[in-house]
């Protein structure tokens, strides 16, 4: 088990929800928070299990007998339902549950991008002899910085001012970003590069920057997602790769203004934001351009999630 999302429904249109985390070798009980429109999970796995039965001899893989399939997140925060050939039980592959896509279970290809649709991986995958002792040591600190619940429903406004209190330091951009959902399963880069140029006054589709940035099937390469940004902004502003990111980097860029790209193993997403809360405890306020053609707002604990690079987009140092 990865997470358990826990969801109370504002109203008929709108939820909070929070990830937390089913193990403490995931370094921090919550991963993420998030406030907005309801997602129909059980509406939206029952049209993934309709496209199974009706295009593919696939089959749903059940896990130990069970009766019903379970939700994997096969490339965080991308969520599927795991199946295998019928006729060739080897070849498995996992029906994402928005795009309604199959992505096959296996080898990547030699040299594939790093930020790729087609990338299957773990927050496990992390999880080594070597680190074992020290993500159960972040978790038990992180366990402990939680603010504690309410006893009965009356004490809840209580709760949140306290936890609110317990802010030291949150900011955003201004204005704040506009959130934009990507247009296919395999142009979050451009999506998420769109909502950074449109905070700066330039307006661009998602089609011209995936042209711009290579963008293919399976991804956009993080150097194609650099260099298009000096054309894409007739060189205005300058694109630049991090590979070391830091919690303080991001910081300076929201603290400046700037929102940027963080990239995981299979996703671009743009910061526009960040929250810190006393005992250290650390946020950055993604906009995330999936569910396609929606998106979706939320804070992410920093240690959650593995930010292999950042993209800036900065003024050129031209003009």
């Amino acid at each position: 088990m990865l997470f358990r999302d826990h969801t109370l429904k504002l109203d008929s249109d709108n939820e909070i929800q929070v990830r937390a985390a089913a193990s403490d070798l995931l370094r921090t009980p919550v991963w993420s928070v998030r406030a907005g429109k309801a997602w129909d999970i059980d509406g939206l796995i029952a049209k993934a299990l309709t496209v199974i039965k009706e295009t593919t001899d696939l089959e749903p893989i059940l896990v130990e007998g069970e009766k019903t399939v379970r939700l994997i997140c096969y490339g965080y925060p991308r969520l599927g339902i795991p199946c295998r050939s019928q006729t060739q039980p080897s070849l498995k592959f996992v029906m994402d549950l928005w795009d309604l896509v199959l992505i096959p279970v296996g080898p990547t290809e030699q040299n594939a991008p790093p930020e790729s649709v087609k990338t299957i991986w773990s927050p496990y995958d992390w999880v080594a002899r070597p680190t074992i002792g020290h993500f159960r040591s972040r978790f038990q600190i992180n366990l402990a910085l939680l603010p504690e619940l309410p006893e009965t429903i009356e004490g809840l406004p209580r709760a949140i001012r306290t936890a609110r209190a317990a802010i030291i330091e949150e900011q955003t951009t201004n204005p704040e970003l506009t959130l934009i959902g990507q247009q296919t399963n395999f142009f979050c880069a451009p999506a998420t590069a769109k909502l950074i140029l449109e905070h700066h006054g330039i307006s661009k589709t998602q089609d011209q920057i995936a042209a711009a940035m290579h963008t293919l099937p399976t991804g956009t390469r993080p150097e194609d997602q650099v260099r298009a940004i000096p054309g894409l902004t007739r060189w205005s502003f300058d694109g630049r790769l991090d590979n070391t990111t830091s919690f303080s980097e991001a910081k300076d860029e929201i603290r400046a203004n700037r929102p940027f790209k963080t990239g995981t193993a299979t996703h671009a997403r743009a910061c526009g934001g960040f929250k810190v809360e006393q005992g250290g405890k650390e946020w950055l306020y993604l906009y995330d351009p999936l569910p396609s053609n929606q998106g979706c707002i939320y804070f992410e604990n920093w240690e959650a999630d593995h930010y292999l690079d950042y993209m800036y987009v900065r003024p050129s140092l031209y003009l």
